[in-house]
């Protein structure tokens, strides 16, 4: 097996990737493999997992993420630090059931490069106010008003779209959920102002001048685009793949959130 580690970069976390370099490529004899791997190992927290999903975007097709958390936040890890030798023993002997998670992708006024997110898109202006105009499927659907607007992959929903009222989607359902940042609400603006949770094969244009002056967020990268009149966000067939060496109940990740 060919993996690689993926630390948060803290003393503690570094010391983990030596024990398991130590452990794995040393004495088990799997090779360590920083630019081909089958196993991402990271360690650290969910900001981690999301840093490694991004490095590898271009060969997620044929690897795989398990996280060893270190972190202040481990939503998507499997492991805590302490069951450090439980994991060792787990990779050793089971054998992991995949989970697969899809990615949002974005265009930019039609044009050939993608954007990628796995959490959500983050879309607005915290120094003055945006306006735009949504379409789903090619059908005009709302102009909102306010700070922005939020598109989450359930992945996501438990990320800013939380934070934001947004509703936390049980895992295995496929959808992309819209949400609102800020709206301004008043007999000259009016929008749906709830979370809107659709089936994923939507397709959301969002138009408008406010565009050009809009900072754009892929999870935790943030872009600008002067020239943007149209963003066109959809499911991609790109997904992210965990391999899940035990049982571990959604509900149980939940909890670890409050």
């Amino acid at each position: 097996m060919r993996y690689t580690l993926f630390s948060r970069e803290d003393e503690f976390s570094n010391e983990l990737c030596k024990k398991i370099h130590e452990l794995f490529d040393i004495r088990l004899g799997y090779i360590f493999d920083d630019h081909f791997p089958d196993l991402v190992i990271c360690v650290g927290g969910d900001g981690t997992i999301l840093r490694a999903i991004h490095y590898y975007v271009d060969q997620l097709d044929h690897l795989a993420f398990v996280g060893i958390h270190t972190g202040t936040l481990g939503f998507f890890t499997d492991y805590t630090s302490k069951e450090f030798e439980g994991f060792v023993k787990d990779v050793l002997t089971g054998k992991a059931e995949i989970e697969a998670s899809p990615l949002l992708e974005m265009r930019v006024n039609d044009e050939d490069e993608v954007t990628y997110a796995f959490n959500e898109f983050r879309i607005g202006n915290f120094h003055n106010t945006v306006t735009y105009d949504i379409s789903i499927d090619g059908e005009f659907f709302e102009q909102t008003t306010g700070s922005g607007i939020c598109v989450a992959t359930q992945a996501g929903s438990t990320g800013a779209n939380r934070g934001l009222m947004g509703a936390v989607v049980d895992n295995g359902l496929d959808i992309i959920q819209l949400n609102e940042i800020m709206p301004v609400f008043h007999k000259n603006h009016h929008s749906l102002r709830n979370p809107y949770i659709m089936k994923s094969d939507r397709i959301l244009q969002i138009e408008g001048d406010s565009l050009k002056d809009s900072a754009i967020c892929a999870d935790y990268l943030e872009y600008h685009f002067p020239h943007a009149k149209k963003l066109e966000i959809r499911t991609s067939p790109k997904k992210v793949y965990f391999a899940r060496f035990r049982p571990y109940s959604y509900l149980k990740r939940l909890g670890n959130l409050f």
